[in-house]
């Protein structure tokens, strides 16, 4: 690695809401347990820790489609629980989304 390269120097924000799922959900979770930055939103879409990877198949008999999670996910920090909990919990209002004003952009650019 040359020693005279870039190196990023600021902060770590993550957005995040119900919208976020699947790789960017496991991603903030790794951000936030490792303290690598501070997450502004809500919840995210599914869990960092739980079953994961859907295996499909047909029953024999009735050649009815069916899944089941072949993995159980864990989070890094197991103390933090099964929930992403951000570190700022903001929800846009009703008046927010009329008004076109993004609460959580407001709250990272505060940071």
């Amino acid at each position: 690695i040359e020693p005279n390269r870039p190196i990023f120097s600021g902060k770590v924000i993550v957005l995040a809401n119900q919208n976020t799922g699947s790789g960017a959900a496991l991603l903030t979770a790794l951000i936030q347990d490792n303290k690598l930055g501070v997450i502004v939103g809500t919840s995210v879409g599914n869990n960092p820790t739980g079953p994961t990877t859907l295996t499909s198949f047909s029953l024999l008999n009735t050649k009815l489609e069916v899944s089941v999670s072949s993995s159980f996910l864990e989070r890094p920090d197991k103390r933090a629980g099964y929930i992403l909990i951000p570190d700022y919990w903001i929800e846009p209002s009703l008046f927010d989304f009329i008004n076109g004003i993004d609460p959580l952009l407001s709250k990272a650019l505060e940071l």
